[in-house]
């Protein structure tokens, strides 16, 4: 009868130990990972070559934008007290233009990105990855998928 607590604890112990061993957060499996370089997409993929390019359009014509108008308050003659008053309005109109772009960059990123999520998406469920993380987190291991997304973005 002495031994009937201590056979009780035990098997009581051995199940904890077989419950716990088949606990998937216990469990050591075999999962899948898969590391994307962003910088290397970022320099070879075709659409986000094309979305800088856009870009770079856009903040070509703010300049070009800019510069017409100091062409025409140039072209005119200004005295003293309107000049300052123009120095204002093209302070205004260079921080519109400004905003302008930043808002044309925040577009295009967010589109790029919608669509790096999406090719990230897709290469995740067809390579069965459970997990894809920056590879700038990982130190060891992992499948670079980083080809095959720069392919989805075509």
């Amino acid at each position: 009868m002495k031994y009937v607590p201590w056979f009780l604890t035990a098997l009581l112990g051995v199940t904890l130990v077989g419950v716990l061993m088949g606990s998937p957060l216990l469990r050591v499996s075999t999962t899948s990972i898969g590391v994307i370089d962003i910088g290397r997409i970022i320099d070879e993929s075709p659409r986000a070559q094309r979305l800088n390019q856009q870009l770079t359009e856009g903040y070509n014509r703010l300049l070009a934008d800019i510069r017409q108008e100091e062409e025409n308050i140039d072209g005119e003659e200004q005295a003293d007290n309107e000049e300052q008053a123009d120095n204002e309005e093209q302070a205004r109109r260079e921080r519109e233009i400004y905003a302008e772009y930043l808002r044309l960059r925040q577009e295009l990123e967010n589109q790029f990105q919608v669509e790096l999520d999406r090719a990230i998406g897709k290469v995740a469920n067809e390579e069965r990855l459970q997990l894809v993380i920056d590879v700038d987190v990982v130190r060891y291991g992992g499948q670079d998928i980083s080809g095959e997304i720069i392919q989805k973005l075509r």
